[in-house]
């Protein structure tokens, strides 16, 4: 499944113009005395002058005291001038709380005046021995680029066993250096899991972050995210995610 866009990823990556890696760890606190989650990465991009572009990231991931194991794949090739589609494709050997594949595509537009819009589709596969869950998820949405800013909105629409659910997404990013920024984000909206025995759990959700990028010299750099998920009366979800990137 994953050699279609294996493939891909090494033709990109053999004619990139920048390439970048990132290692980094991430720790959030959950109330009501669930079990801390925290994840480690490690992730590869590469980047062409022609928008073209490819990544490869392996997270080990730890949730309700539960570990997992997941790869994912990237790829994105411009159609023309303003035209750009990306699809991206994932999965976990273990899956014992995350996905045991997913996959996407997004179509991308440049429509000029500083404003891009975009939409597209994402599917995961939920399974354990007693239950299969796909969730399926719609997105669309519109950015604007003025100066050293973006303002962004991006609106979800998802299904699960036939129910639905919408959420939405604003953020706002402030590029203050070449590949530097700093950026500010807040959703809100409905999340549905499935129980089993055909049950559903639907909780209203709200979160926000601060996310940026930094660099400290001789092509290093820091990231970092601040969140916040607040997930109905179930828990408060809190805590932050700090990276080292290096470009090459």
């Amino acid at each position: 499944m994953m050699r279609a866009p294996a493939l891909l990823l090494l033709a990109l990556a053999s004619t990139a113009s920048a390439t970048e890696i990132e290692v980094g760890y991430g720790h959030e606190y959950l109330t009501h005395d669930y079990a801390s989650w925290n994840t480690a990465y490690i992730e590869a991009d590469w980047k062409r002058a022609d928008r073209a572009a490819a990544g490869l990231v392996v997270r080990e991931l730890g949730r309700y005291g539960q570990r997992d194991l997941e790869l994912g794949t990237s790829a994105t090739l411009p159609i023309g001038r303003r035209w750009d589609i990306s699809a991206e494709l994932g999965g976990s050997p273990t899956h014992s709380v995350v996905a045991s594949w997913k996959g996407g595509l997004q179509l991308q537009c440049v429509l000029g005046g500083g404003f891009v819009a975009l939409s597209g589709l994402h599917v995961s596969r939920f399974e354990n021995e007693a239950q299969i869950s796909v969730p399926v998820v719609g997105r669309g949405g519109l950015d604007w680029y003025w100066g050293s800013h973006r303002l962004a909105w991006t609106g979800f629409l998802a299904t699960l066993a036939g129910a639905w659910s919408g959420s939405q997404r604003a953020a706002w990013d402030i590029f203050y250096r070449e590949g530097d920024r700093i950026g500010a984000a807040v959703a809100v909206g409905r999340e549905l899991e499935s129980l089993g025995a055909g049950r559903l759990l639907a909780t209203d959700v709200i979160s926000a972050m601060v996310t940026g990028r930094n660099g400290i010299g001789r092509g290093w750099s820091v990231t970092y995210v601040l969140g916040v998920q607040r997930q109905g009366d179930l828990y408060l979800r809190a805590g932050a995610t700090l990276g080292l990137r290096r470009h090459f």
